[in-house]
């Protein structure tokens, strides 16, 4: 089955009232290299107290990466919340490395900062051809869709990012510096944040999903962010796991059309409809 498109797999939090749904840490001095793709995680609960082997119980309510390398690809991150940080994806550790490439990441909630994600202590995340919307943060400062702290590090390529809201203002980028920040051929409303300097790339267009409050973030037909993408970023940023002749979008069809890959999650073309969607397998390595 595929609710619009999304696979069905689905790793969820609420039949047992769990914490993180995915935990990726290195321990014992061992490298942990996680790869996902083609499931929902959804309904973590990052409201636990003190730490578990090390693991915060208030962060990450839907990931939660320490020290360890996490490949995430057509994965949807979708009504976590966490009491302090990152209610989505919550990484630390100078050998933290997430990828998440043809990923949707919307309606995770934070107390704290980062209400989609959190990258903390040199921890880095390449962000590739996704869309981060609709998040929340109660955090009055910095409550940032994306924030970093102590030298955290987000790169940001052909991606949207949305109606991320803290207190109810518009909050993309927090924490840290500009140079914290490296963004490229993508959609953001920066609201209240100031992170702007020559590697921050962006355009402020409305994207024009076709029904932004009803939660389908697909393209509509004059969408700005059509065609709008790099190709070589969306391979060379992925450290092998992108490729463009063979890969689909989170909705299952091909992930390029024409000469350009689109900006977000998903790929557009007047030639497809609902009947035309691929359910894709799960894979967790």
């Amino acid at each position: 089955n595929s609710e619009n498109g999304h696979s069905e797999t689905i790793l969820s939090g609420l039949a047992h009232d769990s914490r993180h749904i995915v935990v990726a840490a290195n321990r014992n001095n061992k490298a942990v290299d996680a790869r996902i793709e083609n499931v929902v995680i959804e309904n973590g609960n990052g409201f636990g107290s003190g730490d578990l082997d090390g693991i915060s119980q208030n962060y990450g309510g839907g990931v939660y990466v320490d020290n360890a390398v996490n490949k995430k690809k057509n994965v949807v991150v979708r009504n976590n919340k966490a009491n302090e940080r990152g209610g989505g994806i919550y990484l630390e550790g100078d050998d933290a490395k997430v990828y998440l490439s043809n990923s949707l990441v919307y309606n995770n909630t934070s107390v704290g900062d980062g209400s989609a994600l959190y990258s903390n202590n040199d921890a880095k995340t390449n962000i590739i051809n996704s869309t981060i919307v609709n998040n929340t943060s109660e955090a009055n400062a910095n409550g940032g869709a994306l924030h970093v702290k102590d030298n955290g590090k987000f790169n940001v390529y052909n991606s949207i990012i949305w109606n991320n809201l803290r207190k109810n203002v518009q909050s993309s980028l927090s924490g840290g510096s500009s140079d914290d920040f490296k963004v490229s051929n993508t959609i953001l409303n920066m609201g209240s944040t100031a992170h702007t300097n020559s590697s921050i790339n962006y355009s402020t267009a409305d994207p024009m999903f076709v029904d932004l409050q009803n939660e389908d973030f697909r393209l509509s037909k004059n969408s700005p962010a059509l065609n709008r993408g790099n190709n070589n970023d969306y391979v060379d940023y992925s450290v092998g796991v992108n490729n463009l002749s063979i890969d689909t979008d989170i909705y299952g069809n091909k992930r390029l059309f024409g000469s350009a890959i689109d900006l977000g999650a998903y790929e557009y073309s007047e030639t497809l409809g609902l009947d035309d969607v691929q359910v894709k397998s799960t894979r967790i390595y």
